[in-house]
């Protein structure tokens, strides 16, 4: 399925960050539902760090090109400067210009060339699985709590779950309410499940080091994904591969 102008337009501002709380959430839910959509948004991340990139080489040839300016006339040597003489007028000009190009450099680095914390949870993050109770072809009667979960019927989940909410009930409880938006139920949730230890621990502090990240608590989910890359698990390199990307 091709992309709408709409999908596109929603797309440009969620890369400028101009989407509301409640527009970002209903985007991010979509990118779960359109794998297209969510290729183009890495197409478009990609091609704004190669633009970074350029910009920071093209910097770097300018204050090459300016420290080559400093040098005395073809000698090599950089010359003396006395205060009033017209080599220290230059100097301090040239000098001038390179930090405030060294600034904006700088500048670009930090604001461009690093994805910021909403497209890392946009790009790690994917809707868990029922694997506890699936739907199978043919199957009739009334439908589970993790059925309904996987119809992404999340309310109708939530409250058919609530009913015996063991851990595994309380896990899939949490994803719906990530689903449905309610990042802070998800969030109480998953940090409980995160101390326990069960069949989905692991999946828990995954998921609670993406809400944290979401939530640019970055410390805090530093610490989670830490615990996830210590140990081998379903989990640890992707762990591994996020700290990376938050150096």
């Amino acid at each position: 399925m091709s992309l709408s102008e709409q999908d596109i337009d929603q797309l440009d501002a969620y890369l400028q960050n101009s989407l509301s709380e409640a527009e970002r959430q209903a985007f991010e839910q979509k990118l779960q539902q359109m794998p297209e959509l969510k290729t183009e948004l890495h197409f478009q991340q990609s091609v704004k760090e190669a633009v970074v990139f350029k910009e920071a080489t093209q910097l770097k040839s300018r204050l090459l090109k300016l420290e080559d300016e400093l040098m005395a006339d073809g000698s090599g040597i950089k010359p003396i400067t006395r205060p009033g003489s017209h080599w220290a007028g230059k100097w301090g000009l040239i000098s001038s210009m390179a930090a405030a190009l060294a600034l904006v450099a700088i500048a670009f680095w930090f604001l461009f060339s690093q994805p910021n914390n909403q497209e890392l949870y946009t790009a790690y993050y994917q809707a868990y699985p029922n694997t506890e109770d699936p739907i199978t072809r043919g199957e009739a009667g009334e439908l589970s709590g993790f059925q309904l979960y996987e119809q992404e019927r999340y309310e109708e989940a939530i409250e058919k779950l609530e009913q015996r909410n063991n851990e595994t009930d309380a896990f899939y409880i949490a994803q719906s309410y990530l689903a449905l938006g309610q990042e802070e139920q998800a969030l109480e949730i998953f940090s409980k499940l995160s101390r326990k230890d069960f069949e989905y621990t692991d999946a828990s502090r995954w998921y609670l080091a993406l809400l944290l990240l979401k939530q640019d608590k970055t410390d805090e989910a530093i610490v989670q994904l830490k615990k996830l890359a210590e140990q081998p698990n379903t989990y640890q390199n992707k762990a591994i591969e996020l700290l990376e990307e938050l150096e």
